[in-house]
């Protein structure tokens, strides 16, 4: 430790952490004692916004509460080092390895990441708040509890069985990253950008995805009960929400994307939780129909159809009335509710009755 370390903030000198960084490299290697080796610790110091520490090896650190803000660190080994309350605002650590890092409370706000290894990290409410973690940024099950990612850049990153669960992804640009596997309950990925993304068995219970563009992704096996959708935008690649049911999916590239109600809307409220069957067979109506599925509503169990032709509208809901398929409360359209859907036993008695 350096001598005098304290915890009110105090501006380090470069002399002394080249030296303290010498003692540590020596305590990394398994010397002991005196001035032969000696774990850096860095808590409550200020780094120089203009030092260059590439390269440099700062495994198993303790930076706690350290501000470490605009140093250029690409290519550090940062492994298992202690970051929690650091501030590395602007902090250059393209190609880093982070990998079980701590790195609770961290402050990475506009941080370059590209590339960096974050493997098994953890870092609950850590802020990388437009960050950049590009360039196959490497994320594998890091814990990331009600992380702030607003903005970031996790194009192409690999997330899979990361646990982020409640943390705010709000308009993050996460394109053709991986997310298999991983926990986003309650997550907010309102705006956010996921073409083409790996979502496959990832719990989504409960995540706000309002305005999200999920084109192309992959969500077999994805939980979504409780999932915000409305603006929603989704190109169904492989079979999205219907796991690996591959004969009743709906085919390849079925239209999810919202577009405006231009002059009709037709709302189904469904007796139980869409699942599986009923998301199938309410995919290859509005195929048929030439509508367009706006969102899903997992809470309600409702699904918002929309499209130019009210006339369509009214036929395909006149159809979903008829129809044998899964149960429906009423269908509805804004300001009244057109049908009240009564059980197909009953409507064939009723049939019945009418021709006799």
């Amino acid at each position: 430790m350096l001598p005098g370390a304290a915890t009110t903030m105090i501006d380090l000198d470069e002399d002394r952490f080249w030296l303290a960084l010498s003692r540590h490299r020596a305590w990394l290697s398994g010397k002991t004692g005196g001035a032969a080796g000696e774990r850096l610790v860095l808590r409550g110091y200020r780094l120089g916004r203009d030092w260059n520490l590439a390269e440099v090896d700062l495994r198993r650190a303790d930076l706690r509460g350290a501000d470490i803000s605009g140093v250029f660190l690409n290519e550090a080994r940062l492994e298992r080092a202690d970051l929690r309350q650091a501030r590395l605002r602007g902090a250059g650590l393209g190609g880093a390895d982070l990998s079980g890092a701590l790195l609770a409370g961290c402050d990475l706000v506009d941080a370059n990441l590209y590339g960096a290894v974050l493997e098994k990290a953890r870092g609950a409410a850590v802020c990388l708040h437009r960050a950049n973690l590009g360039g196959q940024a490497r994320l594998r099950g890091a814990r990331l509890e009600r992380a702030d990612l607003r903005g970031a850049n996790l194009i192409d990153a690999d997330l899979r069985r990361s646990r982020l669960a409640q943390a705010n992804l709000r308009g993050a640009r996460l394109d053709q990253a991986c997310l298999a596997e991983s926990d986003l309950r309650g997550a907010c990925l309102q705006g956010a950008s996921l073409v083409g993304v790996d979502l496959e068995g990832c719990d989504l219970e409960t995540a706000d995805l309002r305005d999200a563009d999920l084109s192309h992704a992959l969500l077999s096996g994805a939980k979504l009960d409780g999932a915000r959708t409305r603006g929603m935008r989704s190109l169904m690649a492989e079979a999205a929400f219907l796991g690996e049911d591959r004969e009743h999916a709906p085919a390849r590239d079925a239209n999810l994307n919202l577009l405006p109600a231009e002059s009709g809307e037709l709302r189904l409220v469904y007796a139980a939780p869409l699942g599986e069957w009923e998301l199938a067979e309410l995919l290859a109506w509005t195929r048929q129909a030439g509508v367009v599925l706006e969102s899903i509503d997992f809470v309600e169990a409702a699904a918002v159809l929309v499209g130019p032709d009210p006339a369509a509208l009214e036929t395909l809901g006149e159809r979903l009335a008829a129809g044998s398929g899964p149960a429906l409360l009423r269908i509805e359209t804004p300001g009244r509710t057109l049908w009240p859907v009564v059980p197909a036993a009953r409507r064939r008695a009723a049939g019945a009755t009418g021709k006799a």
